[in-house]
């Protein structure tokens, strides 16, 4: 089996490769964008091939701990494995699949001999587990033997549980440990025992840039004996093993996010009435950017000022889009204030349900009733639209477990803000009824008059 099936069902065109080799073990690197201030960022996949006996001296008593650990002052952005928690579902460790990169040794090593044993939110570096000598991970011609170049070993992390059992699934039993990565060492195949492994980075206080040598976003790794586990379930700097030490194995390139919004209205209308307001998006901006789309959930706010009388009834806000309305609109209780013996809210929440709209020059409609008890005041009003980054993370049957997202779960987006800048309400039909009324009673009056002394 050649070294490029690494990568079977991988869009090679889109995707760039970081190789890096050290002693005996290649570690080999996708390069995804990735937003550089996002808080559930998708690096990209870690290969670590073994090509030499390696860890001989490794065993259950005795294990190798590996620590992948993340520059540029990224973290970890969600928990794979605590084994301090009480979560069933996270304090187990997970084990990785072992391929035998060959076309005639058999894999020997065990299903738990390499394992994730921390990966936790916040962190920045991810510890695996080697509790087996590589001494015996395979067998050639009948004898236990060290992985060589000819017939090397590699498991990864990094890949969504559905792709990880698809690119196993074609491969011979006897070149494999485990069917997929998964927590159950004894799993039958069955494919909820699938695990994404996906590398979901919080890089909100990282130091990424959007060019340059610090647009890089690497991992480092290094190798410890048993020293290095201080508790169960906890690593620290143990006694160094100097087979491995190197750095800067890319998974990252920073990206930024970027969106040109506008907001034209017409002119505010006095007391109650409905006031539509157009939204000239476009989140296709192009550049060292990643793309973004209008997906169920984002959602725009709009708030007034309550020391001027303006604010919101509820159930007064829709989008329109092609003459259809949508939304889930929320008011904050927090901004309620009485005015005129209604109540009214300062700040109100329009959520998109619509579906995925394209957001490359796209225009969106607001309808919004706004009470405006003094129109002899301008009024200003504060929009926010908040865009989530992608449509979901969860993917289909029958990999749609808990454990088994197609991608990280998606976050907020600050997209832009701005004010209605209104110059003059415009007086409400109510206003003009009662001009109306005053224009009549003159006319009446003045024609009263005039018969008056006609008569006279």
């Amino acid at each position: 089996m050649m070294r490029s099936h690494f990568f079977k069902g991988f869009p090679l065109l889109l995707l760039c490769l970081s190789t890096i080799c050290l002693a005996d073990i290649q570690i080999t690197t996708t390069i995804n964008d990735v937003h550089v201030r996002g808080s559930h960022a998708l690096a990209g996949s870690i290969f670590l091939d073994i090509s030499a006996d390696d860890f001989p001296d490794a065993s259950p008593q005795h294990p190798v701990f590996l620590k992948l650990s993340l520059d540029n002052d990224g973290l970890l952005g969600e928990t794979l494995v605590d084994q301090t928690i009480g979560n069933p579902s996270l304090n187990q460790p997970l084990f990785l699949a072992m391929i035998l990169n060959s076309d005639s040794a058999i894999l020997e090593a065990g299903p738990e001999t390499v394992s994730i044993v921390r990966w936790v939110a916040g962190e920045d570096a991810i510890w695996l587990r080697v509790n087996q000598s590589t001494s015996g991970w395979i067998s050639n011609g009948g004898l236990p033997t060290a992985p060589t170049e000819n017939h090397s070993v590699y498991f990864r992390i990094g890949l969504w549980a559905r792709l990880d059992a698809q690119e196993l699934e074609d491969h011979d039993p006897t070149q494999l440990n485990l069917p997929f990565n998964t927590r159950n060492p004894n799993t039958n195949g069955n494919l909820a025992d699938s695990v994404s492994t996906l590398i979901c980075l919080d890089l909100s206080q990282s130091s990424l840039e959007i060019s340059g040598i610090e647009s890089l976003l690497g991992v480092d790794l290094l190798a410890y004996d048993e020293t290095a586990q201080i508790s169960p379930g906890v690593f620290g700097e143990g006694t160094l093993l100097p087979l491995i030490n190197f750095s800067n194995a890319r998974i990252g390139r920073g990206r930024d996010i970027s969106c040109n919004i506008e907001a034209f209205q017409q002119p505010l209308r006095a007391g109650v009435t409905t006031n539509t307001v157009h939204f000239s998006m476009d989140c296709h901006i192009p550049g060292p950017n990643i793309w973004v789309d209008l997906h169920d959930g984002s959602y725009l706010t709009l708030e007034g000022d309550p020391s001027k009388g303006i604010g919101f009834l509820p159930g007064s806000a829709e989008f329109i889009i092609g003459g259809v309305s949508s939304g889930i609109e929320t008011v904050d209780p927090s901004s309620a204030f009485v005015s005129n013996g209604k109540t009214l809210y300062s700040r109100l929440f329009l959520a998109w349900d619509a579906g995925t709209m394209n957001l490359a020059n796209a225009a969106v409609d607001v309808n919004v009733q706004v009470i405006h008890g003094d129109s002899t005041q301008a009024p200003d009003i504060f929009w926010q639209w908040n865009l989530l980054n992608h449509d979901g993370y969860l993917d289909d049957a029958p990999f749609n477990g808990p454990q088994q997202g197609r991608r990280c779960e998606a976050y907020e987006i600050e997209a832009g803000s701005g004010l209605f800048q209104f110059v003059q309400a415009i007086p409400t039909l109510t206003t003009w009824g009662l001009l109306l009324f005053l224009a009549l009673f003159m006319a009446a009056a003045l024609w009263f008059l005039r018969k008056s002394r006609l008569t006279a």
